[in-house]
């Protein structure tokens, strides 16, 4: 050995005696281990299955509230009133009372206020007269105010002879004559009687003690020449109307009975 050097002796380690394995405490712990990742896994997935079912019912209530919300509820239909018949008319003649001509075979209805006016003939011949005149409607302190309706046939001229006429133009155009008057000395009128439209004419009179008013409608039925007339003292105006509305009523009551 050289001088100076020295060498190191070696020292044996010492010898480390093995254990025998423990199978039962490996054993043991993988199966704790295994069990606690199967806790944990399980806890995880219910967890998790627990927040999507809420989620899934928070969801759920918010789309049924936005759905309630959206819903239109229908306007129900409207139930139609039961139809109601309408009442009738009152009938303004229903007490009024009934002439009837016989002879000439004509019927109407007048108010009591123009009751028939008989004159000299017999009660038992008023039902023959060739004229039957109703008047009546005198004014409160007016004793010559008052109306005359008077409906006839064999119309007579001048001369005492029945006149003969095929059209209310000819029959109006005779009557005048026979009054001594002119169509432009006239107002040419026009009413609804017997469901036909009859010609006639009106004219007005003036004197110190009263207003006249005439009106004469004429139409033929038959062989014969029919008139009828209205005459109103001192009435004009809306009376005036009145009285014409009355004399509407009494020819609408009127008919042959043949």
């Amino acid at each position: 050995m050289p001088e100076g050097t020295f060498e190191t002796p070696q020292t044996a380690e010492p010898m480390v005696e093995s254990k025998p394995t423990n199978w039962p405490k490996i054993i043991l712990a993988a199966v704790l281990g295994f069990a606690l990742l199967f806790a944990a896994a399980y806890t995880g997935y219910w967890y998790g299955t627990q927040e999507i079912s809420n989620l899934r019912a928070e969801l759920a209530g918010e789309a049924g509230q936005l759905k309630t919300q959206n819903q239109v509820t229908p306007t129900p239909a409207p139930v139609p009133s039961p139809a109601q018949t309408p009442s009738p008319a009152e009938d303004e003649t229903a007490n009024w009372k009934t002439y009837t001509n016989t002879k000439y075979g004509y019927t109407l209805k007048y108010p009591q206020t123009l009751p028939l006016v008989k004159g000299p003939v017999p009660d038992n011949l008023l039902d023959q007269l060739d004229r039957a005149s109703f008047g009546g409607m005198e004014k409160s302190g007016d004793a010559n105010s008052g109306i005359v309706i008077s409906i006839g046939t064999n119309i007579t001229d001048a001369s005492g002879d029945i006149i003969q006429c095929s059209t209310g133009d000819q029959c109006v155009g005779k009557r005048l004559t026979i009054l001594g008057k002119d169509r432009a000395d006239v107002a040419m009128e026009s009413k609804r009687i017997l469901g036909k439209d009859v010609s006639g004419f009106s004219y007005e009179t003036i004197t110190p003690l009263y207003t006249q008013k005439h009106y004469y409608f004429i139409f033929t039925s038959g062989s014969k020449v029919w008139e009828i007339t209205l005459t109103a003292n001192n009435y004009t105006g809306t009376d005036l109307d009145n009285v014409l509305e009355i004399f509407d009523q009494i020819f609408s009551t009127f008919k042959f009975l043949n």
